[in-house]
């Protein structure tokens, strides 16, 4: 049976929008989990990798299907200001409920799902090393492929400094373009302390260039 986890955080946008990992661990997940996803009225932003920031990563270097299902960080992640005030427990119902479902699906099938390799199976066999930080907390979330949306923005950081906002969507990176997270890393991987570089953004409909020094 797959390994479902529930990754922490404190909300569900108002757009109704979560992140799976591990979608390509399995050769059904993103039928099933589409299933589900238009039952509860959610919308999805899929990772096929099965090794990930958590604890689901130990299942899959074991060769077990896993999902990964989180609402994304926040500028409070993993901080003491993340507080019980801030929990969105309708949310956290809605996505709880989804979760339920799949877990009784998978574990009530007459065989079990078709398990394949889907990327490394250790952090150091990934390669994502960054020797620069913009100091944004990237909105996992996003499903549109139209930019990376900028869920908060680290005080003095690079984008702070530079006036990024939280709510700004990233388009481009020194004249590259951004679609998605796995955009935003790639040109991240590319840069070097002190260089200074564009980043374009949409920002109430409207496209801000910003002058970035990493």
């Amino acid at each position: 049976m797959p390994r479902v986890w529930p990754g922490s955080s404190r909300s569900l946008n108002n757009k109704n929008s979560i992140a799976i990992g591990g979608t390509g661990t399995s050769v059904e997940s993103e039928d099933l989990l589409n299933k589900y996803l238009d039952e509860y009225g959610m919308k999805a932003s899929f990772s096929r990798e099965g090794f990930g920031p958590s604890d689901h990563a130990a299942f899959y270097a074991e060769d077990i299907t896993v999902f990964f299902i989180s609402t994304g960080a926040h500028q409070d992640y993993h901080t003491p200001q993340d507080d019980v005030a801030f929990i969105n427990f309708e949310g956290q119902k809605s996505i709880s409920d989804f979760s339920f479902e799949l877990i009784m699906d998978v574990a009530n099938r007459d065989e079990r799902l078709t398990y394949q390799e889907a990327g490394s199976k250790s952090r150091s066999e990934q390669g994502f090393r960054f020797k620069v930080t913009l100091g944004i907390v990237p909105d996992f979330t996003s499903s549109e492929n139209d930019g990376l949306g900028v869920g908060g923005v680290s005080p003095d950081g690079p984008a702070d400094k530079a006036g990024m906002l939280k709510g700004d969507v990233i388009v481009a990176m020194d004249g590259m373009e951004v679609a998605s997270i796995y955009d935003y890393m790639a040109r991240l991987k590319k840069f070097e302390a002190g260089q200074i570089i564009t980043v374009d953004v949409i920002r109430d409909g409207k496209k801000v260039v910003l002058l970035v020094q990493l």
